[in-house]
């Protein structure tokens, strides 16, 4: 549990932890995935638009509602970051997940050894740093993209399933916005935000395989890539999710590859703070790490 302290108060601007080599951010990962400028979608010339048919409005009920519909995650997880010019790294971790509650991140690139971990709740983030005995908390409501960056949508992203910004629950005014295109390589869901365009890609076989999003104005790249599905009590799930970017001022491609994912059974959510653990800015945390590069 939590140390006994005034953790919630007086926030600081939000930075992310950033590191290279070995030693990254994971959160800075997950959170890139909506703070962007834009993302070049799916759409091609081919494409056929139109209104989802019955069928079509069942299956994007059922992608958004019942698919992934899971109460619990934990999984130890394999990351995977290749960033435009430099070597790739890869390290261990583990992933764990409660529903609307709360998210923890462990990064363990030496034998297990734990060097970062995180929480994310509704409304802030805690991160530890194990090398320097350190820790920041933020505020997730200063954040100028607070609509897009939440735990909703994270769990939505891990889960692999179909959403809709800044709402828990959709009505049926919401899903009846939804655009659906057929093309040859698949069709997609699309969602016509008022900055951005969304597109949720299905393959083929009707899995949704990719996330895309896009701003006309710009030539900017995002996408998150679903593969080697298996299958589940809440529908089949992918055990790996790419992160990739092209265009943007960070440019990368980041993977998590699940090892054995546990999607039922309660796990440990404590995160504790040691007390001899000093208080910092991320911003300061970023600088700790910089000094390693």
């Amino acid at each position: 549990m939590f140390m006994n302290r005034n953790l919630l108060t007086l926030f600081p601007h939000f930075h992310t932890v950033m590191f290279s080599g070995k030693i990254i951010s994971i959160f800075r990962i997950l959170s890139m995935v909506v703070l962007f400028s834009g993302v070049v979608g799916c759409r091609s010339s081919k494409d056929i638009v139109k209104k989802p048919s019955e069928s079509d409005a069942k299956r994007l009920d059922q992608l958004i509602f019942e698919h992934g519909n899971y109460e619990y995650l934990s999984s130890k997880v394999e990351f995977k970051f290749v960033p435009k010019n430099g070597v790739s790294a890869g390290m261990r971790g583990t992933i764990k997940l409660r529903r609307d509650s709360c998210l923890i991140l462990s990064v363990q690139p030496f034998a297990g050894i734990e060097v970062l971990k995180c929480l994310i709740r509704k409304d802030s983030i805690f991160i530890v740093s194990r090398l320097h005995q350190t820790y920041a908390v933020e505020d997730l409501s200063v954040l100028k993209a607070s609509q897009y960056l939440n735990l909703e949508l994270i769990q939505s992203i891990l889960f692999n399933r179909i959403f809709v910004f800044g709402e828990t629950h959709p009505t049926p005014m919401d899903l009846s916005k939804f655009e659906w295109h057929k093309q040859k390589d698949g069709n997609y869901f699309r969602w016509p935000d008022e900055n951005y365009i969304f597109d949720f890609c299905l393959n083929k076989d009707g899995q949704y395989s990719d996330f895309k999003a896009s701003n006309p104005e710009k030539q900017q790249k995002i996408q998150i890539t679903y593969s080697l599905f298996q299958d589940e009590t809440a529908g089949e799930m992918p055990y790996r999710i790419l992160f990739s970017t092209d265009g943007l001022k960070s440019t990368f491609k980041f993977q998590i590859t699940y090892l054995k994912p546990d999607f039922e059974t309660p796990a440990d959510f404590r995160f504790e703070i040691p007390s001899k653990y000093k208080r910092e800015t991320t911003a300061e945390l970023v600088k700790r790490f910089q000094t390693m590069l």
